[in-house]
């Protein structure tokens, strides 16, 4: 549901951080009050001149020199509360946005770039504080100036105030015709540097596979292409923004020699003084200033507009999986009914069309309770991940409920869902940070929480921990490169097990580990399983899976059978299929590193 702030944000933000804003207006508004008395002044010194004593003269220096002083005080302390305002708003929406992203599905960051992303929160978000900060400052500057500018012209000359400033009304048009065209070109600018950044992001994890394929020429061309249309955008945005100064300045400077024209003959026959006429001709000229400034301001709000508009269409898409707040007793059973998923769309790669997929999961029932494990077993695209998924509630279902006890898995909260369902998924991802700190890092404080050795022992990878030089402490590099598929899934499960959920659920997590030690690491599952800890398996490996509580047997979607091992092996022709390939190739596997063992002991 789109909340009212995003129509309005920058009253929200000024609502929001009202004290640094109110602060940073009102020091604007006297450091204007005393640049503007500079020039009257200076105008007042310049008539006094002919009879003026010296200790008049002295009194208007020391007038100045008060003029001056607060001026540089007072323009100090709105920059430090203006700059603190607008840093706090930048701050403020990159957390929320941040966290929008956090909350969202898997459907918003398959589909949307990671340079997409990181555009969003950094390059917009930056665009937006500009807007609210420095455009929304000088605008105000400006509107003071103009407001304290023209009554004070007035009052030296009516004639030439309207004289000289005849052509302003003419300005808003011109900034009205320039924002529209600069809000679109910005826009299709902010979506090209998107593009840009995605291209990037995507080379650069990818570069391993560019260098084998030798695709550096084709990749190198696609990225000049790109960055190509990112610099013409970038120049027809230059170009129409360039065009804000001169057109404001020239209506002033029109003016200006106005004055020169019309203002000349009344300091002659001394109907002005050439105090008031200086005086006149300082204020016209700071009225540059109050013209070029709505230009920018103008400029920096579209800009900012246009940022927002693409912040906001993130911040109000709707989070695939609802936000639960139920919190329920741990310990009891879960209970699918009639479970299904269809993804949103899939891709015809004959015709290059997409259309709407058949359903990945459909009709599946069952029950596990408290203090049982299962295995989820079936050919390659039978939907055993889609399932763990869901029963991990990272998907939603599109038919059919999962139960945890009697509440929906959709109304739990979710932090403490994660103590009843944790997943270590197929693809792992570790972050560059120390071992220890990847797996124990993100945990609360609490005295149950195991140790890291106790964890890494059950892992089955604490002796190859102890052979690094840092031990536990070492820096791993982007994603764990460096380490083998076998390690980074061992780490992966050991980040698991640290949670200590009800179920863990392990999506062929072991399948890069080598057969011993699978063996060894499921015994130990198999030795400590009790209520508080128990599994679900996702695996291809099922001759290793016998001894658990229950086994699915999935089949394009469908649940065709569930039971124990010998109840599927007598009943279940496909599980008897899937167990008797399985077993050979594990067969396969131990005579080829027999053979190689006895290699190695020849040499």
């Amino acid at each position: 549901m789109q909340e009212n702030w995003l129509k309005h944000p920058f009253i929200h933000y000024i609502k929001k951080f009202h004290k640094p804003f109110n602060l940073g207006v009102v020091a604007l508004f006297i450091t204007n009050g005393f640049d503007i008395m500079g020039p009257f002044i200076i105008g007042k010194l310049i008539d006094a001149l002919p009879g003026a004593t010296l200790a008049s003269l002295k009194l208007n220096l020391f007038l100045l020199l008060c003029v001056s002083v607060g001026t540089a005080v007072f323009r100090y302390l709105w920059r430090i509360y203006f700059g603190r305002f607008h840093h706090e708003v930048a701050a403020d929406l990159r957390k929320v946005l941040f966290q929008k992203m956090m909350n969202l599905g898997q459907n918003f960051h398959q589909k949307t770039p990671t340079g997409e992303k990181m555009t969003l929160l950094t390059q917009d978000i930056e665009n937006f504080r500009m807007g609210i900060g420095p455009g929304l400052l000088i605008l105000f500057d400006a509107i003071i100036y103009v407001f304290a500018l023209i009554p004070l012209m007035l009052l030296i000359d009516i004639q030439w105030t309207w004289q000289c400033l005849a052509l302003m009304p003419l300005i808003p048009f011109v900034i009205y015709k320039l924002e529209n065209t600069l809000n679109h070109n910005y826009r299709q600018l902010q979506d090209e540097t998107g593009e840009l950044t995605s291209f990037t992001q995507e080379t650069v994890s990818g570069i391993k596979v560019i260098k084998s394929l030798g695709l550096n020429s084709l990749r190198l061309g696609l990225f000049d292409h790109t960055n190509r249309r990112l610099k013409d955008y970038g120049i027809k945005v230059d170009k129409i923004e360039s065009a804000f100064g001169p057109a404001l300045e020239f209506f002033v400077m029109i003016g200006t020699a106005t004055l020169l024209f019309v203002g000349a003959e009344k300091v002659v026959s001394k109907q002005v003084s050439v105090g008031d006429f200086f005086a006149f001709y300082q204020y016209l000229l700071r009225m540059i200033w109050p013209m070029t400034a709505l230009g920018f301001s103008f400029m920096m709000y579209k800009e900012a507009d246009s940022s927002f508009d693409r912040i906001k269409d993130i911040l109000t898409k709707e989070p695939w999986l609802p936000e639960g707040q139920i919190i329920v007793k741990k310990g009891l059973g879960l209970s699918i009914r009639n479970l299904g998923f269809q993804y949103s769309s899939t891709a015809d790669l004959t015709n290059l069309t997409l259309h709407e997929s058949k359903f990945a999961l459909q009709n599946i029932s069952f029950n596990l309770k408290p203090g049982e494990s299962m295995a989820i077993v079936g050919p390659v695209g039978s939907g055993k991940t889609t399932l763990v998924q869901l029963i991990a509630s990272i998907l939603p279902p599109t038919e059919g409920e999962i139960l945890y006890g009697e509440t929906k898995i959709q109304d739990l909260n979710k932090i403490q869902y994660r103590t009843i369902a944790a997943l270590v998924p197929q693809r792992i991802f570790l972050f560059k940070k120390s071992i220890k700190d990847n797996v124990l890092d993100f945990l609360t404080p609490s005295p149950h929480n195991k140790s890291f050795a106790t964890l890494a022992q059950e892992a089955h990878i604490y002796d190859e921990i102890q052979n690094l030089p840092n031990k536990e402490n070492t820096v791993l590099e982007e994603n764990g490169q460096g380490l083998s598929g076998g390690q980074r899934q061992r780490l992966a499960l050991a980040r698991g097990l640290a949670l200590q959920p009800q179920w863990l659920l392990l999506d062929d997590t072991l399948s890069a580990v080598d057969i011993e030690t699978e063996q060894n690491i499921l015994k130990h599952m198999r030795a400590n399983k009790s209520n508080e800890t128990n599994y679900i398996f996702c695996s291809h490996r099922i001759q290793s899976l016998s001894w658990v509580d229950k086994i699915l047997v999935l089949d394009q979607g469908q649940l065709v059978d569930s039971g124990d091992h010998e109840t599927l092996m007598a009943r279940s022709q496909i599980y008897r299929g899937l167990y008797s390939s399985q077993k050979n190739l594990d067969l396969s596997k131990k005579e080829t590193t027999r053979v190689l063992n006895s290699t190695k002991e020849l040499l």
